[in-house]
């Protein structure tokens, strides 16, 4: 239960994009920074679990809000033949993120000096403040111009591009649906409904898979430490083969084929769960690998296949439905609500209907 409460932040983050569209990226980024690493740090001197639940969900919701931020300013200050390289870095960078965790723990076994110590970590944030402009694409969404020129000017001084620029194609102009109306807007998303069913239904089998093999790592067999740095490494290969596979093959079945070969592992290993412990173990790494290339490529393909005018409603709505599979994946372990062999068929199920569509 204590874990779902750090989705349920998560879950309620998914509707950040509303705020950072109406305030800013910067803004948004900046302070769910500082909110993240001040609620980490108070966590550690938790007087009650009340409390500590309190602080843990309000740590996902931080969470979330800021990888988004970031994620957002990455792809909105580089040009679209650039952006694939962004948002593969950023995944990465998370996949590390998981790595050092367990290393911390092992060296520091106390959870409340874990929780000062990560908490302590986002002193390292601050120059951030005065590195981080505004997305030069959202102010000119807003009308500020000569801020965003002035951004711009200075990104290309830093890249030695010392000529005259001219940043007329960067101009954006009203979104569809403020020209044509809400109506127009609904009508588009009743229109691509079935795209819309599948993004949702990926989004939640995947997130259920990949949480359900993160959170069940205690039950693998060998040291819980290194079988979770292994959980965090072993995601880096799976995102540069999910890289290049978007970049040199049809996104389909780069998406269909990455989904068949995790539900496919992950049913080896719960075939095998009480007969060959190493063997689970390995088909579990190989489930994972396979899952972590899933999650980019979703985020690629979705962000093509759908109009532009309902891009960031698909977006959000498929991120939100990932976060409520988060949020049931503990159970199913826990309370075994579905025993997992079936899970994994349901997965191969999905990996042929994301083909299919």
């Amino acid at each position: 239960m204590i874990s779902s409460l750090y989705l349920v932040g998560m879950t309620v983050g998914t509707l950040s994009g509303i705020i950072s569209d109406k305030l800013g990226r910067r803004p948004v980024f900046l302070a769910s920074t500082l909110l993240q690493f001040l609620t980490v740090f108070c966590t550690s001197f938790a007087p009650t679990l009340t409390t500590y639940c309190i602080l843990l969900a309000i740590c996902g919701l931080s969470h979330l809000i800021n990888y988004l931020s970031a994620f957002v300013i990455g792809a909105e200050f580089t040009t679209p033949n650039r952006r694939n390289l962004i948002s593969i870095s950023s995944f990465i960078s998370f996949s590390v993120g998981y790595m050092i965790g367990p290393l911390a723990a092992y060296f520091v076994p106390n959870w409340r000096w874990l929780m000062r110590l990560h908490g302590l970590i986002g002193i390292l944030y601050i120059p951030m403040y005065w590195l981080i402009p505004e997305s030069p694409r959202w102010l000119l969404s807003h009308g500020k111009r000569e801020e965003a020129m002035t951004i711009l000017g200075e990104v290309a001084r830093i890249n030695g591009y010392y000529r005259s620029t001219n940043f007329q194609e960067l101009d954006v102009t009203k979104d569809e649906v403020t020209e044509k109306g809400l109506l127009f807007h609904v009508l588009t998303v009743i229109r691509n409904s079935r795209t819309l069913i599948m993004v949702l239904i990926i989004s939640v089998a995947i997130v259920i898979v990949y949480f359900g093999i993160s959170l069940s790592v205690d039950t693998l067999s060998g040291n819980i430490f290194i079988n979770c740095f292994l959980m965090g490494l072993i995601e880096i290969p799976g995102l540069i083969a999910a890289f290049m596979g978007v970049k040199y093959c049809s996104r389909s079945y780069a998406h269909s084929g990455f989904m068949f070969l995790s539900g496919f592992a992950c049913l080896l290993a719960a075939l095998l769960k009480n007969v060959h412990p190493i063997a689970t173990l390995m088909f579990a790494l190989i489930g994972k690998t396979a899952n972590a290339g899933v999650f980019y490529i979703v985020y690629v393909h979705t962000a093509e296949i759908v109009p532009t005018n309902v891009r960031n409603v698909y977006m959000c709505a498929g991120s939100f439905a990932g976060r409520v599979g988060s949020i049931l994946a503990p159970y199913f372990d826990y309370f075994e609500l579905v025993p997992a062999i079936w899970l994994q068929h349901l997965v191969l199920l999905f990996s042929l209907i994301s083909r299919c569509c």
